[in-house]
């Protein structure tokens, strides 16, 4: 575990890959280079509405097509794209980014 992310991923493989694209989107290549030792660490980080808009499609087809995340993130399956949208908006209000001001590049 690197010394400034205090988050063991280890068994919990499909939810970093989710958080591996979710600090892909804001210009990481990882979520290991993002220091998650201090409080508040993902308010630091912003994207846009497109970018979530992105983050959330790709989250919702990764999860239709992968069980094993599904039953690690969402603790039960479905074939249910409603209920993976649903569960997908849940989880990036509670886990997205902050959005970018307009006059933010």
């Amino acid at each position: 575990m690197n010394k400034k992310n205090k988050t063991d991923w280890s068994d919990i493989p499909e939810t970093k890959k989710v958080f591996d694209k979710m600090a892909q989107v804001v210009g990481f290549d990882s979520i290991d280079e993002i220091d998650t030792s201090e409080d508040g660490w993902f308010m630091k980080h912003k994207w846009t509405a497109e970018q979530e808009k992105e983050f959330a499609d790709w989250l919702t087809d990764y999860l239709y097509k992968n069980k094993k995340a599904q039953r690690e993130i969402l603790v039960r399956t479905t074939r249910s794209k409603k209920i993976l949208k649903d569960a997908v908006n849940d989880f990036v209000f509670m886990y997205g980014w902050k959005y970018k001001a307009k006059e933010e590049k």
